[in-house]
């Protein structure tokens, strides 16, 4: 990763937190994905307001900061801004909710409704199931009333 992009995304990144009132140490280098750029955010007072409710402050400030970065750069760049871990911790949240609910719909023969999963975790949840033969994933609805259908073929 250029360490001049690296550069302007700390320095946007420190404008972002000051303009919003919020003291976090930031860490930024390369995401696990291919291209992407992740920004490791950890603040003793502002965590859950940095998260918000299911990540929702998360995905806003990384589009937010994405958009700083575009109209200094002119180039987009995937950013993924997690703070002290959460992606994974809702990650293993969303896997376990998953779990149980084919549970229940083994054990009911009924198919079973997850709602309230962002885009983001409707599709890790498609893709934790994609092996299985037995089960069957799709979404239904629109906008906030989406939610994921699991059920046994």
């Amino acid at each position: 990763m250029d360490k001049k992009i690296l550069t302007i995304i700390d320095k946007t990144l420190k404008e972002l937190m000051e303009n919003l009132g919020v003291l976090a140490q930031a860490k930024i280098g390369p995401g696990e994905e291919e291209a992407a750029i992740l920004v490791e955010l950890s603040s003793e007072a502002d965590n859950a307001l940095l998260v918000g409710y299911h990540g929702q402050n998360l995905s806003a400030l990384q589009t937010i900061l994405g958009l700083m970065v575009f109209k200094k750069t002119g180039q987009w760049f995937h950013i993924i801004i997690d703070v002290d871990g959460y992606r994974q911790k809702r990650q293993a949240q969303v896997e376990e909710m998953a779990r149980r609910a084919l549970d229940q719909a083994k054990a009911t023969g009924q198919s079973i409704a997850i709602a309230n999963l962002s885009s983001r975790e409707r599709r890790q949840v498609h893709l934790f199931f994609k092996d299985d033969s037995d089960v069957k994933t799709h979404s239904e609805g629109e906008g906030r009333g989406r939610q994921l259908i699991i059920s046994l073929k």
